[in-house]
């Protein structure tokens, strides 16, 4: 598999391996002011930065920008730090187990579910690691593994955020560029794996030279000195000469 194949199966179906390898630092504005408000509609029980909810009176969200509305009408603070840790990317376990989905869960599962491909959020390089352990027919050509990770990765951590005016604040993805390493283990299981596939190959093809020739026949032209002498078959003479065994003798 080269790593501009599409995904047939899994959350990712229809992306490329590139795709989900590398990620993107072009979010969708719209998946981001969804998930906001989904982050918004299902606090984590573990963030004790949440008290601010109690704080302010609502969100109004559009693609930039959002306004934090307090309850005190005479609040004059600045929510920029507690808001990017509200926020904040869900993708430790502890918040996947009590439900508080990641930016890319939330986009695989919810937003993009009834799409014929899911929006491209931050790299998920161990998605591929996954793959090449667990999926049976999944693996990628050795050399395409290796430039795979010379491949910048984007991460998504969160927004940034910036204090306009009052209660208004612009937002935008927060994104780190880095680099990915894979394990001598990926490369072994996934070369063997490459390997295993060529070798299964290549018996196919014998094998289906091997029922092609023993398909052959040796009956319409028996008495001809093709096929008595020769050992021309049936097929021999129908595909080179024609039908004609005697055209046999003005071959060169």
């Amino acid at each position: 598999m080269r790593i501009t194949e599409l995904f047939t199966f899994g959350k990712y179906s229809g992306l490329s391996v590139k795709q989900v390898y590398q990620g993107s630092d072009k979010i969708n504005n719209d998946l981001i002011k969804k998930y906001l408000l989904y982050k918004i509609e299902n606090p984590s029980i573990i963030d004790s930065n949440e008290e601010i909810l109690t704080e302010i009176f609502k969100f109004e969200i559009s693609d930039t920008i959002f306004r934090a509305t307090p309850i005190m009408d005479d609040f004059k603070g600045n929510w920029k730090i507690s808001i990017e840790k509200l926020f904040r990317d869900s993708s430790n376990w502890t918040d996947r187990l009590i439900g508080n989905k990641s930016l890319d869960d939330f986009n695989t599962k919810i937003y993009s579910e009834q799409k014929n491909e899911p929006e491209i959020t931050g790299g998920n390089p161990e998605y591929i690691e996954w793959c090449i352990k667990n999926v049976e027919d999944f693996m990628l050509d050795p050399e395409e593994l290796i430039e795979l990770q010379k491949l910048e990765i984007y991460r998504f951590k969160g927004i940034e955020v910036i204090h306009k005016i009052d209660d208004i604040y612009e937002y935008k993805p927060k994104i780190i560029i880095e680099k990915f390493q894979f394990s001598e283990q990926i490369f072994e299981i996934n070369n063997k794996k490459y390997e295993d596939s060529i070798d299964i190959e290549e018996d196919y093809s014998f094998n289906d030279y091997d029922n092609d020739y023993d398909e052959r026949t040796y009956e319409n032209y028996n008495g001809s000195y093709a096929q008595d002498v020769e050992g021309w078959s049936d097929q021999d003479i129908d595909d080179a000469l024609d039908g004609a065994p005697d055209a046999y003798w003005n071959i060169d």
